[in-house]
């Protein structure tokens, strides 16, 4: 038999855990499942999400996304996700949502059963949502774009 050093449920609990500060992240959909809900009965879905940020860790993070509360969260995950047209005919699968990407906004909050972590305050929609308020984005040009816009820019001397 081998031997090793034991820990605390705590410690254990945030052993591997990279918590990301507050902000905006890109995920993927690693695991997704369809479950009922224990208190209604109703539809929800239980995702597992890899974020990651520039120059950040990778964090999973899990989500309980519900069709009878906080319906907002179900409409902007779907749309985040490329799965708009699926939302507006009410048909989500679990199947349809793995391997998908986004963007999320994460919080911390510190837990006394889970300890510090991150959960999903809630999920950035893209253009693609014909009803969601977007701020008016201008694409950035290539670098070959910059170059030549800089070149013509230029006031000879």
């Amino acid at each position: 038999m081998g031997r090793f050093k034991p820990i605390t449920e705590k410690q254990a609990m945030e052993a591997g855990r990279t918590v990301l500060d507050a902000g905006v992240y890109n995920f993927k959909v690693i695991e997704a499942s369809e479950q009922a809900r224990k208190a209604t009965g109703a539809l929800m879905f239980r995702v597992a999400l890899e974020c990651w940020g520039d120059g950040t860790g990778k964090a999973r993070v899990y989500d309980y996304i519900c069709t009878d509360v906080m319906e907002h969260k179900l409409r902007h995950f779907s749309y985040a996700i490329g799965e708009g047209e699926n939302y507006e005919a009410g048909e989500l699968y679990a199947a349809d949502l793995l391997d998908k990407t986004g963007q999320v906004s994460l919080r911390i909050e510190d837990d006394e059963q889970y300890g510090r972590r991150n959960i999903v305050q809630d999920y950035e929609t893209t253009p693609l949502d014909p009803q969601a308020k977007h701020e008016e984005r201008v694409a950035l040009p290539t670098p070959e774009e910059a170059k030549q816009q800089a070149e013509t820019d230029s006031i000879p001397f």
